[in-house]
């Protein structure tokens, strides 16, 4: 029997971002939200030229019980598997015959193991690389869109980005213009766009007529939409909608209504390009150059805003 130091979650979910990385997943985000829950970690596989993402949830415990591992494997993996193919449940695991049978209840369950203890993970995979609950639209919608989306924007603007439950932005002031991108799920889409959380300052420093005619010319497509930001605490916005429809519907005095708006009351504004809707799938180049091309399109509108 060999005995091992008990680790706490903290320190299983370090040494699964660390296997992550060693495998060649590309770590999308931890807190990953699915299915009415969260995933301490979704990862992604995705060489340049292939079509498939292979994708891996990990679920992070500390010291646990046989109990624990079959309640979660079953209860909130089981429904994760309706959209995430190929799941692990991790833990720390102090002594052999622990770890065989957390092993066994995990590919009972039908996902796969990670002991961590002091040396290398023990990791047994699914028996099989994509599990029978999952069903083709919820994965497509809920991860896939998103797991592309967000890799591709990480690969044109880097990795210092802000994340939420379906977007991610450019690190910047909230009167400040940042790129972003987000899944809007009611309508099956996903966007590049250009963005300002606090329009106050942005609009009353421009020149309404030039911004006018920037939006005038941008591609037919693109959407907008200003909302005023009602805020109750730390972490706890809601958004009213004011105005949305196509960015060329915002002429000189549609601008200097929202600037007088602005006034009393903090609006954002938003323009943005549908890249690929959620069904969608296709090769990491040809949505990387998506996103390159809806940039190239927002550049004139990006730089405008910026003065």
């Amino acid at each position: 029997m060999r005995l091992e130091v008990a680790m706490n979650e903290a320190e299983v979910k370090e040494r699964v971002k660390s296997w992550l990385a060693a495998n060649d997943y590309e770590l999308v985000r931890g807190e990953f939200g699915v299915e009415g829950g969260r995933l301490d970690f979704l990862g992604g596989g995705w060489p340049e030229q292939e079509y498939e993402i292979e994708v891996v949830g990990v679920e992070c415990k500390g010291e646990t019980h046989a109990g624990e591992v079959w309640r979660i494997t079953n209860e909130q993996l089981g429904r994760y598997a309706r959209c995430v193919p190929k799941l692990y449940f991790a833990c720390s695991v102090a002594r052999d015959e622990q770890r065989e049978a957390f092993a066994l209840l995990c590919q009972t369950a039908g996902v796969g193991f990670i002991g961590v203890g002091s040396g290398e993970p023990h990791v047994e995979s699914p028996r099989r690389p994509v599990g029978w609950r999952l069903d083709w639209w919820r994965y497509m919608e809920e991860v896939r869109s998103r797991v592309a989306l967000f890799l591709t924007f990480q690969d044109e603007f880097g990795r210092e980005l802000m994340w939420g439950q379906d977007w991610c932005a450019t690190r910047e002031l909230p009167d400040r213009a940042q790129w972003n991108a987000f899944v809007d799920r009611a309508e099956g889409c996903c966007y590049l766009g250009v963005n300002v959380e606090n329009a106050k300052r942005m609009l009353g420093g421009l020149d309404l007529s030039e911004m006018a005619k920037v939006l005038g010319g941008l591609p037919r497509e693109t959407r907008c939409r200003v909302e005023r930001q009602v805020y109750f605490g730390v972490g706890k916005r809601v958004s009213m909608p004011v105005l949305t429809g196509t960015a060329s519907m915002l002429g000189v005095s549609d601008l200097e209504q929202v600037r007088g708006l602005c006034k009393d009351r903090a609006m954002s504004l938003w323009v943005g390009l549908p890249v690929w809707e959620c069904r969608d799938a296709f090769g990491r180049a040809l949505h990387r150059r998506r996103i390159e091309e809806a940039k190239d399109a927002l550049r004139p509108l990006y730089s405008s805003m910026r003065g």
